[in-house]
């Protein structure tokens, strides 16, 4: 593989001021990172959010603060995204909860947007703004993971961020454990509960 190509090499010509590069970056890494979000969502906030938007955000503070990524491998990075895309989604749901209560406070306080062309991660905003079944759906109907991802569902908020995060977003045990707001140990827990409970349902489903 060229060196340049890798996420390490596309890191540093980002960083000499490459815009190409970081184009690349996040258009590779979009489609796991709105996975990520539309698991991590769940049904019951999808029918609030739109998980595209949660997407742009997460993509916008990922630019403001593109420098402080040190990692060079493409789960780092993909792993790095989520974490950022996980406060993203606490934030909105903070937003939500104060829109209810005053309805000026609707009003988006980040104006920013990627629609513009040659922004990072724009081409894959707009190519998920017009197939709304995007990727999420393509990458459920590969290896049988509708199943998986109902499964992850049913789970209760706190599993389904560590879980996610854990095996979807290559996340290591600590940054799940400060995601969640708790211990390694507790996390280790979680998450052991989160894959016995989600094989149940996997084994009850397959007998239907």
């Amino acid at each position: 593989m060229n060196e340049l190509s890798t996420t390490n090499g596309l890191v540093q010509r980002a960083r000499a001021g490459d815009e190409s590069a970081r184009n690349d970056l996040f258009d590779r890494a979009a489609d796991r990172v709105h996975f990520y979000l539309h698991g991590r969502v769940g049904s019951r906030l999808r029918a609030r959010m739109d998980v595209v938007d949660l997407l742009q955000d997460t993509f916008l503070r990922a630019h403001r603060v593109f420098d402080e990524f040190r990692a060079d491998d493409d789960r780092d990075f993909v792993a790095w995204l989520c974490l950022i895309a996980e406060n993203c989604v606490r934030d909105a749901v903070k937003h939500a909860g104060a829109a209810k209560r005053n309805p000026r406070a609707s009003q988006r306080a980040d104006g920013g947007t990627l629609e513009s062309p040659g922004r990072p991660g724009a081409n894959s905003i707009a190519r998920l703004r017009e197939q709304r079944t995007g990727p999420y759906t393509a990458a459920l109907r590969e290896e049988g993971r509708e199943r998986l991802a109902a499964a992850i569902e049913q789970l209760d908020e706190r599993a389904r961020v560590a879980i996610l995060l854990r095996f979807f977003a290559d996340a290591t045990v600590d940054e799940v454990a400060a995601a969640i707001e708790t211990s390694a140990t507790s996390t280790r827990r979680i998450l052991a509960d989160a894959i016995r409970e989600t094989g149940r349902v996997l084994r009850e489903g397959s007998h239907e």
